[in-house]
């Protein structure tokens, strides 16, 4: 995700092999915390490197092999919308995955390409799992969460379905928000 030129060569082959492009998920993504004051500038940089720049290099990298028509969806994250103490690279970058869906929207409307961004809440997979072990995500935060739940992997790769399907075919530039009520509840 960090290497524009790979990602070039991996859509040419990947669309040499089976043709046009028709969707891409870009889901790369990691995070480091710790209080702002003290982030080193080296995980700051990791986190910007492949949230951020790499959803626009792979974006970038896939335009010319999209076929008129296909969709974009592009992972954001409740981080976008609201704000937690010690997550300040992962709430940066995912503040512009959700600009880079707008403008790439709009830039890229004419082919057309729909663009869309899907952002989740904290989502039961093994990485929570273990970050609750860890003691690095506090469970509490449910209390904030209307459905006082995880989300589950389905509630999130079927708003991305959606938005990459023909039923969203009119729908550009948004971001669709997974989180069970918490962006406007908590």
């Amino acid at each position: 995700m960090t290497r524009p030129d790979e990602l070039r060569d991996a859509f040419a082959d990947i669309a040499g092999r089976l043709g046009p492009l028709h969707g891409l998920v870009n889901s790369a993504g990691i995070n480091r915390t710790g209080p702002s004051a003290e982030l080193p500038a080296a995980d700051w940089q990791r986190v910007i490197d492949i949230d951020l720049s790499g959803t626009f290099y792979a974006c970038q990298a896939a335009y010319r092999h999209l076929a008129p028509g296909a969709a974009i969806v592009n992972l954001a994250s409740i981080f976008s919308m609201r704000a937690l103490p010690g997550r300040v690279a992962y709430a940066a970058a995912k503040h512009g995955v959700v600009g880079i869906t707008r403008v790439l929207a709009i830039e890229w409307a004419d082919r057309p390409i729909r663009v869309n961004a899907v952002a989740p809440s904290w989502t039961d997979t093994p990485l929570i799992r273990d970050q609750v072990a860890a003691g690095t995500i506090d469970l509490g935060v449910l209390e904030h969460v209307p459905f006082r739940r995880l989300a589950r992997v389905e509630d999130i790769t079927g708003a991305i379905a959606f938005l990459l399907g023909e039923k969203a075919s009119f729908i550009t530039g948004q971001t669709l928000y997974v989180d069970g009520g918490y962006t406007w509840a908590g």
